[in-house]
């Protein structure tokens, strides 16, 4: 075959190329062989080209095994096909910049998966922290249950659910950050109150161990958990009724000491310290020098601040001329009000000689309040 070549010579009679026309031309020849003309696309026949001689002339690889009529699936496969080879790009694909993102992603591993796992996470462990900004949540279950999050100030573990929040272990301990413990939990054992990582309280089988002192409404607990007691008594004897006694009262100051808060008086009226169920006494002593006489003491108790009832009765007395007699009783009051809730102490007695015997050191004639309980 001749190196120059005529157009003419090329194409049928139809005007389409001739098969295998176009074959064996030396490498050598430029676009000078062929004379003046051109061939239109539409008049090449299927197969009048080789691949490899396409391939040399736009300079591009071909995937192997092209042949005729290959669609562009095989050579760039939407789906179902296999890249062999790097995709590389200066620009963005579908908007994203993938190599800022590759880079994120291979900072301290290799692959997405290892990045961050979707399933089979413990084939895929996550290297590195998982940040959230504030107010973005980790939402866990397909109610949106559980949240954890940081509103810039605080930090929160919300079930938002209707179920429960449970933290399981068999030992659990509430800490500072700094490692302190303020509370702690074990299993089928204590549970335990810490101030300041110093063990104030802890539960056992049976009952409560408590460390230092316990105080309630600012008063301090006595051995065996009493919080309010005191004592007041006549010290000065005075013959004759009273009601109320009124007059000659003080406070136990003899080796005695209020617990709590105590008890106000004012012109015979007690009044409680705080609600309750208190326990009310009353001890006399009389003296008469009348043979088989007799004096009656009350205590008595208003729940209004008006009207005053008796609740306990003490009656003492003789059988013989100058002599003295003494009395005991006490009730519990049930003190719901402190402002209406109060007490007060009368003496009746048979002779107007008679005497409610007194001391201003000993307690001859005298009153009690213990606090049991609360109301």
């Amino acid at each position: 075959m001749s190196k120059s070549r005529n157009i003419a010579d090329l194409l049928d009679s139809s005007g389409d190329v001739k098969s295998g026309a176009l074959d064996n031309v030396p490498a050598s020849d430029d676009a000078s062989s062929l004379t003046t003309g051109t061939i239109p696309i539409a008049r090449i026949a299927d197969d009048a080209v080789v691949a490899d001689k396409l391939a040399n002339s736009i300079n591009t690889d071909i995937a192997t095994g092209v042949t005729a009529n290959t669609t562009a699936n095989a050579a760039l496969p939407k789906a179902g096909g296999a890249m062999t080879g790097a995709i590389t790009t200066n620009s963005t694909f579908d908007g994203v910049d993938i190599a800022t993102r590759d880079g994120v992603l291979t900072t301290t591993t290799t692959t997405a998966d290892a990045a961050l796992p979707r399933t089979g996470g413990g084939s895929y462990p996550m290297t590195g922290h998982l940040r959230h900004a504030d107010n973005v949540k980790g939402i866990y279950g397909d109610g949106v249950d559980l949240q954890i999050y940081h509103d810039g100030s605080n930090s929160f573990i919300d079930e938002v659910g209707s179920g429960v929040l449970q933290i399981r272990s068999n030992d659990i301990y509430l800490q500072k950050y700094t490692g302190e413990t303020m509370i702690r939990g074990v299993a089928d054992g204590a549970a335990e109150l810490f101030y300041d990582s110093s063990k104030k309280l802890a539960t056992t089988s049976t009952g409560v161990d408590i460390t230092g002192a316990v105080t309630v409404n600012g008063s301090a607990l006595a051995s065996g958990g009493i919080t309010e007691a005191d004592q007041w008594r006549l010290t000065t004897s005075f013959a004759g009724d009273a009601s109320p006694i009124s007059s000659n009262l003080e406070r136990n100051d003899t080796d005695f000491e209020k617990i709590g808060t105590g008890m106000s008086q004012s012109s015979g009226i007690f009044s409680f310290p705080s609600t309750g169920k208190w326990q009310v006494s009353f001890q006399a002593q009389q003296y008469s020098n009348h043979t088989e006489d007799y004096g009656v003491y009350l205590i008595k108790v208003t729940t209004d601040n008006s009207q005053y009832e008796p609740r306990c009765k003490i009656v003492t007395g003789t059988s013989t001329a100058v002599t003295f007699s003494s009395g005991y009783g006490n009730c519990i009051v049930d003190v719901t009000d402190t402002s209406n809730v109060k007490v007060k102490f009368d003496v009746f007695q048979a002779a107007s000689s008679n005497k409610a015997y007194a001391h201003s050191d000993y307690n001859y004639t005298a009153m009690t309040f213990l606090k049991l309980g609360e109301t």
